[in-house]
């Protein structure tokens, strides 16, 4: 399908609800854009860091882990699943 966008004067980018429907996308939401050859290509960013909020809640209760360390642990959370998602 093939529709016209706009981009305004402050480089935001509206896309058709015709090229949306049926993607169930949530919004607002993150998007990757990459630049290819032939244009611009947009996907969904699928993991987030407040997508994994409450993931690791089962740790804190037992045994409670300083800033620093749940930090590291949810970077390394988050490269894990951009790497399975293929981003």
């Amino acid at each position: 399908m093939v529709a016209i966008g706009t981009i305004t004067y402050k480089n935001q980018l509206t896309i058709p609800q015709e090229l949306l429907q049926g993607l169930e996308w949530i919004k607002p939401r993150k998007v990757l854009i990459e630049s290819r050859d032939e244009g611009l290509l947009i996907k969904p960013v699928l993991s987030t860091v407040s997508a994994l909020s409450g993931s690791l809640h089962h740790l804190v209760k037992k045994n409670p882990i300083p800033p620093a360390k749940m930090r590291e642990i949810v970077q390394k959370k988050v490269a894990q699943e951009i790497a399975r998602e293929g981003l």
